[in-house]
């Protein structure tokens, strides 16, 4: 209702609304990391208070009641929570390159995290982010969140195309775990797209760089994964899932 108002209220006077540092407060910052940063479970409201909080669930939605520092800070546990869920991979090249990439400071999952559902964890940040994208956007082109939040949703989207043609068991990974795992792929594969080029094309030219250095590092690291996949069949889907990955990155060159 809030949300609605101030949106009303922008349409009106631009000035007044973009003043939006009135409506923050230190206890709406407390609570929004406070439940970012519990689980494994969540309910429904949880997820709902978030993205009604952090905005940006369209282009146009640019008012957030939180300060950026909490703005940030939550999408920081949303890193968080989907990084624990990559160093659960089966694959041992996903989990030994997650851990050495990542820049961010207290970056690495606990090892209660690691312990716990990751899998609820990391659908719950994901339900965030679908719900808040351009709040990502906005707030965070300048820090390190927002190219690990995007590098992390390539390499689930990467992780599923591979999980998807294997019969293979998995050490320390049961069948029941595998599906789920695939399952949480398939929605990111679906979030990525409903994302669209453009998102990505319209972030800044250093950041899609930077990215795309990062994923191609990535992708060195996994094409001598041979204890899963014989060769031919590794070459072709990294193959196809790098054409997707320089659709969205590059601009005019494709």
């Amino acid at each position: 209702k809030t949300r609605y108002l101030m949106k009303q209220k922008a349409k009106l006077d631009d000035v007044e609304a973009s003043q939006c540092v009135r409506w923050q407060h230190k206890l709406l910052d407390s609570v929004a990391i406070s439940i970012m940063q519990t689980g494994p479970y969540f309910m429904d409201s949880d997820t709902e208070f978030l993205r009604a909080v952090l905005g940006g669930s369209t282009e146009d939605d640019v008012i957030s009641f939180l300060s950026e520092n909490a703005v940030i800070e939550v999408y920081r546990e949303a890193f968080r929570k989907l990084l624990a869920f990559v160093m659960q991979s089966p694959f041992d090249c996903v989990r030994s390159f997650a851990s050495l990439s990542w820049p961010l400071p207290n970056s690495s999952p606990s090892a209660t995290e690691v312990s716990v559902d990751v899998i609820e964890m990391a659908y719950f940040s994901l339900e965030v982010l679908d719900g808040s994208l351009f709040s990502l956007k906005s707030y965070c082109e300048g820090s390190e969140v927002l190219p690990g939040i995007a590098a992390i949703i390539f390499i689930i989207d990467w992780e599923c195309i591979m999980l998807t043609p294997s019969k293979t068991e998995f050490n320390n990974h049961s069948m029941e775990e595998i599906i789920a795992r695939q399952e949480f792929g398939k929605t990111m594969q679906t979030f990525r797209q409903r994302i669209g080029r453009e998102f990505w094309r319209n972030l800044p030219a250093q950041f899609r760089m930077a990215l795309g250095s990062l994923l191609i590092q990535f992708i060195r690291s996994i094409i001598f994964e041979q204890d899963a996949f014989d060769a031919g069949i590794i070459a072709s889907l990294c193959c196809k899932w790098v054409v997707e990955v320089i659709e969205c990155l590059c601009v005019n060159q494709v």
